[in-house]
């Protein structure tokens, strides 16, 4: 990136070269550039943590979800569903005595109205032959190449469109010892997270004009700090001349500017 703008710099016209080509403008100049640089990388580092940050805790909250909706399903008379996690036969506390459980498909007698058919997202489970577990939900199978990675066993998170919402998906197996019985799925909305996203971005691209304004005036600042020294030496060279070489320059300091002004006062 230096090297590319150091070529554009030597293409243009040499009035302008020799007017902007100061070592006080190329200074303010590359302080500039570099915190530009700086910032867009931490800007990026920024929108890329938070943002998987987000989606961890989205994932958490699926997890947690289809843990509990298959806790349900283990805890009805006869079912042979497993959560995922079937090395914790428990993982959730037991449900209130009160709440009422969903019962298990029955051909034989009417289905139940399934508690969560209004909630697009709300976890439920499908069988392998694609049939869910209440006849009535008309909730389709999001993602059939995730469900069907889920049936051989894997937990599978996807992220996709669902009725022109975003949304990222958990696919996560009922197991039965070695056995699969079925493939749970929930869902959440992840317009909010987008959302929050921009409006993090929009905050970083309106700090960085800012940050820029403000690394322009420091390092004019420190520039004509630093090259103040600078100055006082030409000018002090200046004065001497081959009549009068008794002056010397001043020396303050023990750093290059002074080194540089003893060594012109030894050749003198």
């Amino acid at each position: 990136m230096i090297v590319f703008l150091q070529s554009v710099f030597q293409r243009l016209p040499f009035g302008f070269r020799r007017r902007f080509g100061s070592l006080r403008t190329l200074l303010i100049f590359w302080n500039a550039v570099s915190l530009a640089l700086l910032m867009s990388s931490l800007g990026l580092a920024v929108h890329f943590i938070t943002l998987s940050y987000m989606k961890n805790s989205v994932d958490a909250e699926l997890l947690h979800s289809i843990e509990r909706y298959q806790h349900e399903l283990r805890s009805r008379p006869g079912s042979r569903i497993q959560p995922p996690n079937s090395d914790n036969p428990d993982p959730l506390p037991p449900e209130q005595p009160d709440v009422p459980r969903p019962e298990r498909r029955d051909e034989n007698r009417p289905p139940p109205r399934p508690p969560r058919e209004i909630n697009a997202y709300s976890p439920r489970l499908y069988y392998l032959d694609l049939k869910p577990e209440f006849r009535r939900d008309t909730q389709p199978i999001l993602d059939a190449i995730a469900f069907a990675r889920a049936a051989k066993g894997e937990k599978v998170y996807v992220n996709l469109e669902a009725e022109g919402v975003p949304v990222r998906v958990l696919y996560a197996p009922g197991r039965d010892r070695s056995e699969i019985e079925g493939v749970a799925q929930s869902a959440h909305p992840m317009t909010e997270v987008y959302r929050a996203m921009t409006g993090i971005d929009t905050s970083l691209m309106l700090l960085l004009p800012v940050g820029l304004l403000g690394a322009i005036w420091l390092g004019f600042a420190l520039t004509n700090r630093i090259l103040r020294r600078v100055q006082g030496m030409t000018q002090a060279a200046g004065r001497i001349g081959a009549q009068d070489i008794s002056q010397r320059l001043p020396v303050s300091g023990e750093d290059e500017f002074s080194q540089l002004a003893v060594t012109f006062n030894e050749m003198l």
